[in-house]
């Protein structure tokens, strides 16, 4: 993750200085720090002082005043960041702010109440500007305005193995839940020319290619509208859970699929994916891929090395970034070449 990279060079950066990482949720915080591996926990420093204070004695038994006592305890030290939802003195802090419709997403997601979560972000905001503590913030997750077109549609040729929850239909959803899936049936292959979501799951039966390469070949079209492509199968030896290089195609079994599997699937997406951008040079010289591939069934790398002057780690690249842009290009193993979906 990209932003975890980013918040573990400023801690490299500042490791003469008191650090606190804060957050307004502890749940999403304990996930930060297992990600970041780098100093401690707040929750754990706490556990260890009610230990040692307390010996075996369950934590639950602790009174709120012997518990506020021992957190006045807590202290930063230099090189070792404190992960934290409470401000500790420190030197600087390392604020990790949500956006609001992502923070509702992620809280539907953790079965956390998001109007909570946002009021204790915006408190947290305002006593460390009444404090007057250094701070930079750090936007872990997706801005508003990068979720905006992604679909909530989940469609669904063939027998499932568990039924779907269409969260349209749930009785007492309201405003603090973001409603994802919208589950929707189709009979025929055809019926999807004009339809897109984040999620097509097709039963195997229903396509007329076997072969994974042949499937990609035949349908990439019909299938771009679609972040994920998960095609059932019975068939162990096609269980990877991995798809196709430079496909969104995946085989899996048909028990995998269920409102959890979809619902972690989305989350996931949601907070990884990047909006990508690229220099004048790059978009000219994929512009000039795209022409030169018109009518071809085939390239190799070392066909591209040639017309391109690229080097064939460079060629890799290009093509990555080309079908992030075209989608329309996989990677034959057998061949060892790319082949082209006009």
């Amino acid at each position: 993750m990209k932003e975890i990279k980013c918040l573990k060079k400023i801690l490299l950066e500042n490791q003469d200085k008191r650090i606190l990482v804060l957050m307004a949720s502890e749940i999403l915080l304990q996930k930060i720090y297992q990600n970041c591996k780098i100093g401690c926990l707040y929750k754990d420093v706490l556990d260890e002082l009610l230990t040692k204070e307390f010996g075996s004695i369950e934590k639950w038994y602790v009174s709120n005043t012997e518990k506020n006592k021992l957190e006045k305890q807590i202290k930063i030290v230099k090189n070792n960041p404190l992960f934290s939802h409470k401000i500790v003195d420190c030197d600087l802090i390392l604020f990790l702010k949500i956006e609001p419709k992502v923070l509702k997403i992620i809280c539907d997601y953790e079965n956390m109440i998001d109007s909570y979560v946002l009021k204790r972000q915006q408190e947290l905001l305002k006593e460390i500007r009444e404090k007057k503590y250094p701070m930079i913030v750090v936007e872990l997750y997706p801005k508003d305005r990068e979720l905006e077109k992604m679909s909530r549609n989940v469609y669904v040729l063939g027998n499932l193995y568990y039924y779907l929850e269409d969260k349209r239909g749930t009785k007492g959803f309201d405003d603090n839940h973001f409603h994802f899936p919208y589950i929707k049936m189709v009979d025929k292959m055809e019926e999807l020319k004009r339809k897109q979501g984040f999620l097509l799951i097709i039963s195997e039966d229903k396509l007329s290619e076997k072969n994974i390469l042949e499937i990609d070949k035949k349908y990439r079209k019909l299938f771009n509208k679609f972040q994920f492509v998960y095609i059932l199968t019975e068939d162990e030896k096609k269980l990877n859970f991995n798809h196709l290089k430079y496909s969104n195609i995946y085989y899996v079994n048909k028990e995998f699929v269920d409102n959890e599997s979809i619902l972690e699937t989305y989350y996931e997406y949601l907070l990884n994916s990047k909006k990508v951008s690229y220099t004048k040079k790059k978009l000219m010289i994929l512009e000039k891929m795209k022409i030169y591939f018109k009518g071809k069934k085939m390239v190799t790398t070392k066909e591209l090395v040639d017309k391109f002057l690229l080097t064939p780690r460079s060629v890799e690249r290009y093509m990555n970034d080309y079908n992030k842009i075209y989608k329309n290009i996989g990677y034959d193993y057998r061949k060892n070449g790319w082949y082209i979906i006009n």
